[in-house]
Parts: structure tokens; sequence; C-alpha cells
């Protein structure tokens, strides 16, 4: 018993169990001895890795800041040339074999752009040697799209190849893309002229000396061109025909669609309109490259259901789609002719309901676009297809008969076509002569023509309606002007048309007076044309005045050309024929008639004939 007891308190009975439970008691305290060392190793590890961290960061920090000072040195503008060539030379060995490193971080980036706006063309060509299979990836970064911009502005034509053909079979994706939209929007604008910069210009001159006929036959528009085809798909670059050249085309992206058949045909407005969409959705359509998409699109849909007719279904659910995507972006899109003329065709094209929406988006900026390089073609389409005359007065036409804009107009009515100003009086001339081909080209009048069915309103009436309303500010414009806007032929336009309208007599006696005080009027090429044009627009008793005005020298003016044709309009006057006939029938005027033998000279014969 006492050995049992003893043997309760003391050690385990058997060696075995006393083993295991030393191992165990040993092993749990190694464990728990190991986990100790282990948690203070890995602190200890980590520690250590945050050290290093930091110390990579202060030094990243450093160098950041020195290339920083570096670079807004290098930017200011009053900068000595050779200061900033070291300084180019000591920013370029940073940067060396560390640019594709640094391109998408927003600080340095800025330094690689000064490098390269600045730098020779070696430091160039190493930059983009470096970034060489990146570019595509750099236009989608915030910070370095703006970095491949810069490339594109200060590079010659051969860097700028390299960089526009990494963008080859991307260009779709790019055009979708925030970043990369505004690399193709600079592409596509900028780099169409194929010119270098100021600062390259020599390098360029020696370099075209040395380039081969087949590098000059992909240069950079026509390469543009080929970049520009890749929204229409596969289909273009796989079926169009051989034949046909993109480069040589001003047209290249309807030429290539047209030589497609019908399947290939839909399956490219389908990829297009993908596009058009996404762009939509993403407010991509204030970058002029996809309002060119929009109306490529536009245009080819339409072809289409003229051609097809009842058959074009989904020609006209894609047009359907598209008019509520363009009514949104209206504003933007018209920073473009394409843009312009593709919100033109939608307003045309649209319901009631869709024109609805064109015309609240315009109202309160009908003033910018009717003076607008580009924006008159949205207003003129506007007040040509909208039949509702009371929104269109509330959103247009009340804007364009504001007394303060008459400066403007009468500014607009005098300058030459080719000046941007010229535009803002055609707004003006669709309601005093509603699609005149003598105002509008060809395309033009193509653009404003409303869709079949969708005008139902008596044109007539409508434009009754808005002359009324725009009276007052066209004969402000034109009173007082006549003797200089009949001279010009711009001018001269808006006066006939306004004399046309509105018959106003003051307006009529200054036609009067110019003729009596100034004769020579009536010999200058574009003043007696004119004449000739007011004068089947005169009451009897306004072209009985005139008549008299002209009767004293009737002797000469049968025998100058370009006076006989007013005499001439005077004698097809209902008023004035007969008594003119008595007067040309005087002896002298009649021996001077015969032997003018001008053209002028001969229609008066002819017409005396048929009296």
């Amino acid at each position: 018993m006492t050995e049992m007891k003893a043997s309760k308190k003391g050690k385990p009975i058997g060696g075995k169990s006393k083993t295991e439970a030393e191992k165990k008691k040993h092993g749990k305290v190694g464990l728990e001895g190991k986990r100790k060392h282990t948690k203070a190793g890995h602190d200890e590890l980590k520690h250590e890795q945050k050290k290093a961290k930091t110390e990579e960061a202060e030094e990243r920090e450093e160098i950041s800041s020195r290339l920083n000072k570096l670079t807004g040195s290098i930017l200011l503008q009053d900068k000595d040339v050779a200061e900033r060539d070291a300084e180019i030379s000591e920013l370029f060995d940073h940067l060396k074999t560390k640019v594709a490193k640094y391109a998408q971080r927003h600080d340095m980036s800025r330094s690689i752009q000064a490098c390269f706006r600045f730098g020779t063309e070696e430091m160039k060509d190493t930059i983009l040697k470096e970034l060489e299979g990146t570019i595509v990836s750099l236009c989608k970064n915030k910070y370095s799209v703006f970095m491949v911009i810069a490339f594109l502005r200060y590079s010659h034509d051969q860097q700028r190849m390299k960089i526009l053909n990494e963008l080859r079979s991307h260009v779709s994706r790019l055009g979708t893309h925030n970043c990369g939209a505004r690399v193709l929007d600079f592409a596509f604008e900028a780099c169409e002229s194929s010119q270098a910069v100021p600062e390259q210009q020599v390098a360029q001159k020696k370099k075209q000396k040395k380039t081969t006929i087949a590098v000059k036959a992909l240069s950079v528009p026509n390469l543009l061109k080929k970049l520009k085809m890749e929204f229409y798909g596969p289909e273009l670059s796989v079926f169009a025909d051989p034949a046909m050249s993109v480069s040589e085309s001003k047209d290249p992206e309807k030429m290539m669609f047209d030589s497609l058949d019908l399947k290939k045909r839909r399956s490219v407005l389908t990829t297009l309109t993908r596009i058009a969409t996404k762009q939509a959705e993403k407010g991509l359509l204030t970058y002029k490259f996809a309002q060119r998409v929009m109306w490529n699109l536009i245009r080819h849909c339409e072809d289409q259901i003229s051609e097809l007719k009842d058959e074009a279904v989904e020609e006209t659910k894609i047009l359907e789609k598209l008019i509520p995507l363009v009514a949104e972006a209206c504003l933007p899109m018209i920073s473009s002719k394409e843009g312009a003329l593709a919100v033109a065709r939608c307003i045309a094209l649209g319901s009631a309901k869709e024109r609805k929406k064109f015309c609240r988006a315009l109202k309160g900026h009908v003033a910018e676009l009717c003076f607008h390089e580009y924006g008159y073609i949205v207003l003129v389409t506007t007040i040509n297809v909208v039949d509702d005359t009371v929104l269109l007065k509330k959103s247009v036409i009340n804007e364009l008969a504001d007394l303060k804009f008459a400066d403007t107009l009468y500014k607009s009515c005098m300058a030459d076509k080719k000046e941007k100003l010229a535009h803002g009086k055609l707004s003006y001339l669709q309601i005093l002569a509603p699609a005149n081909s003598r105002y509008f080209t060809a395309p033009e009048l193509q653009a404003i023509t409303a869709a079949p069915g969708t005008s139902k309103k008596d044109p007539a009436t409508k434009r009754e309606e808005m002359k009324e309303i725009v009276q007052e500010v066209l004969i402000k414009v034109c009173s007082g002007h006549g003797s200089d806007m009949l001279l010009k032929q711009q001018g001269a336009d808006m006066f006939v048309e306004v004399v046309a309208a509105f018959k106003d007599s003051s307006m009529i006696q200054e036609v009067l007076e110019l003729v009596e005080s100034t004769p020579a009027v009536l010999e200058d090429a574009t003043g007696h044309r004119n004449i000739k044009r007011i004068v089947p627009l005169l009451d009897d008793e306004s072209a009985t005045k005139l008549l008299d005005v002209l009767k004293p020298n009737m002797l000469n003016y049968v025998s100058i050309n370009r006076a006989s044709f007013v005499v001439a309009s005077l004698l097809e006057h209902q008023g004035t024929k007969q008594s003119l006939a008595k007067i040309l029938a005087d002896k002298k005027i009649a021996a001077a008639l015969k032997k003018s033998g001008t053209a002028g000279s001969k229609v008066i014969q002819d017409l005396l004939l048929k009296i």
C-alpha cells in the first residue's frame, strides 16, 4: 500500500509513459519556443522590408523632385538655348534605360515629354525605341496619353510613322476608350498635314532626300486613311476591291463601302453602329473623328434605304437608334463639318417628337450657330423641316429677329465667301428664299431636305409666318446700305431678297437714288446685274420712276452692253413696256441700237419685235 501510494505521489509507473510525457512536455515547450522565434524573425523581416520600401520611396521621391525641377526649368519660355541643352542632356541621362518604367507616372511622364520636345533626334529615337511595343497601353493611361500626344506633335514624319504603325489593328478599341480617343483625335486632325514642327524642319528635309519610293507611297496622311478604315471592321480590309487605292481617294470610306456586296455592307453597318453607340454613351462625340464615324454611318444607311426601299428594315432601325443619341450631343457635334451634317440629317429624318428635342437643345444658342462655320447648316435644316411654327418661333426665329445682331448680320452680308462670318446670312435667306440653289450648294441642299412624309405643313404658309418675325431686323440691316450692298454680290443677295419679300419703299427709293446719282452703277459688272434683278420686283409706279431716271441718257445706255440689259428688263416690265417702246422708237436711239451690236442691244431688239 505504501509503494502504491508512493507511486501515485511520485513519477508515473512505467518508463514508457514517463518518456512520452516528457516528450510531449518538451515538444510543447519547443514548439512554443519555435513559434516565438518565428514571430520575432517575421517581425524583423517585415521591418526590414518596410525600411527598404521607405528608402526606395525616399530615393524615388528625391529623383522625382530633381527631375521635376529640371523639367520646370527646361519649360521656361525665356530660357537660354545653351543652358536648356545642358539641362536636357542631364535629364536624358537620368531617363535613359528607364523610360518604359517612368512612362505611366504622372510626374515622370512630364519629364519625358520635355525631353522629347527639346531633345535631339538621337534622344527622340532612343525614347521611342525604349517604348516600342507599349504605345497602345500608354494611350490608355490617363497620364501617359498626353505623352503620346506630345510625341506626335513634336516628331517628324518617320517618327510619327513608327508611332502610328503601333496603333494599327487597335483603332476601333482606342476609338471607344476615354483616353485612347484623345490620341486618335489629335492624330487624325493635327498629323493629317504630314508636316514636322518648325524645330525639326531642317532635319526633315535632309531625311526626305534619302526616302525611298516605297516609303513615300505610305506617307502619314495615307497611313491615317488606312487607320480610319479600321472603324469599318475587317470587311473592308479583307473583302474590298484591291484595285481601289484608298490613298488616292478624297472619300475613301464611301468608295470602299460601295465596293462591297449587300451582306458585307450590312456587316460593316453593324460594326459602325456598335462603335458609334459606344462613343455616344461615353460622351466621345465631342471628338471630330467620332463625329465622322457617326456621319459615315448615317449616310451609308440613307444610301442603303434609297437603294433597297422597303427592304431596308435593318438600316431604318439603325437610324431610329442613332437619332436620340445625336440629339443628346447635337451642340458639341456642330464643331466639325461632318458632325454638323450628321445633326442636320438626324433633324431631317426624325419624327416631330424627335425634332422637338433638337429645337429645345438649340434654344439659346441660335445666334452663335447662325454665324458659325458649320452651325448654320443645322439652323437652315431646322427652319426647313420643322412644322411646328410655334416651337420654331420660340426656339429659333425669335432669336434671329433680335435687333442686337443687325450689325453682325450686315458684316456677314458683306463678307467674302471664304470668311467664316459669311454663312450668317444663309439662315435668313432660307426664310426669304427656301432651298434656293443660288445660295446653297448641292450637298447643302441634300443635307437640309426632309425625308419623304416627315413634313406636312404648307411651306408657303410657314414661310409667311416666319417672314413677319424677321422683317424688322432685315430692313434695318439693308436700309441705308443700298449703295454698298448692290455693288457687292454677297450683300446684293440679301438686299434683293428683302426687297422681294417686303417691298419696302425706303429701300426702293435707295435704288432709284443710286441709279440717278451714280449712273456708272449701270456699267458695273455686279451693279448692273443686281439692278436688273430688282426691276421685276418693282410696282408700276416705281418702275416708271426708274425709267424717268434713265430716259435723259437712253441714247448712251442702249449703246453700253451692261446698261442695255437693265433697259431690256424695263422693256419686259408690264408698267413700262409701252412707254419705253415709244422712247426706243426715236430715230437717233433706234440707229444707235442697231449700230451697237452688243448682246444687250440684241436682246432689246428681239423684245421690241414681240411688242
